[in-house]
């Protein structure tokens, strides 16, 4: 009886740890230099330094900045901003203590875009703000939607936006993060964290890792005291 026990729960084990494998290759790695995940290769050199001079300077505050850009979401193509709640928890964007990350997902082929922020940062950049950046830089560079589309872009994206044309996708990165940065100096000044602010732990984290995480040890001790 013992030793049938102990072959469930060590397979029950084994599919536990083989889930977060799996559930970890859903997810792009983090970028191993600087801050720009680029999986399409659309993101120039200029763009790639300029965003780190950006974190560089907010490093005092612990906000940074992060760009994945993918051509599908896979799993994910009917929900981005899951997609990029994901990769943001997973990469760990911003302070931990303060959850004040900034991550902009573009989905080139899906034709998606989508940017996540810490919960640190809710109520000081506000959401429609956020939208009104996105409509501005990013939503014309994807091609305008039409009625038969199913993308889940901003139905606002046939911008007449002048500084980015179609395609261009290093430009509107470009422009978005600008801009993004300059709501962040507003918030933690030049280079230096002008406020503290409190722990805030990201409650909308419901991640499989997470889940994972917290179940290994369980069935760790399970089998533990079920075998001792």
């Amino acid at each position: 009886m013992k030793r049938w026990l102990s072959g469930v729960l060590t397979a029950i084990m084994l599919c536990t740890l083989l889930g977060v494998q799996v559930f970890a290759k859903d997810l792009p790695d983090p970028p191993e230099i600087g801050y720009v995940q680029d999986l399409v290769d659309v993101i120039s050199d200029d763009t790639r330094r300029q965003i780190s001079r950006y974190n560089e300077s907010l490093q005092d505050s612990g906000a940074q900045i992060g760009v994945l850009v993918v051509d599908y979401l896979g799993v994910y193509v009917n929900s981005i901003d899951d997609y990029s709640r994901e990769v943001f928890n997973y990469w760990g964007v911003g302070d931990a203590s303060r959850n004040n990350g900034v991550l902009l997902v573009l989905a080139i082929e899906n034709e998606k875009y989508y940017c996540a922020i810490g919960q640190g940062l809710e109520g000081k950049i506000a959401f429609s703000q956020i939208d009104d950046l996105l409509n501005e830089y990013i939503a014309p560079a994807f091609p305008p939607a039409d009625a038969n589309s199913n993308s889940t872009s901003n139905p606002d994206s046939n911008s007449t936006s002048q500084l980015v044309q179609e395609g261009d996708y290093d430009q509107a990165v470009s422009l978005f993060c600008s801009a993004m940065y300059e709501e962040l100096l507003k918030i933690y000044g030049t280079g230096n964290a002008t406020q503290q602010d409190e722990y805030i732990p990201d409650s909308s984290s419901h991640t499989g890792v997470n889940v994972m995480v917290v179940l290994i040890p369980l069935v760790i001790v399970l089998v533990i005291v079920l075998l001792s």
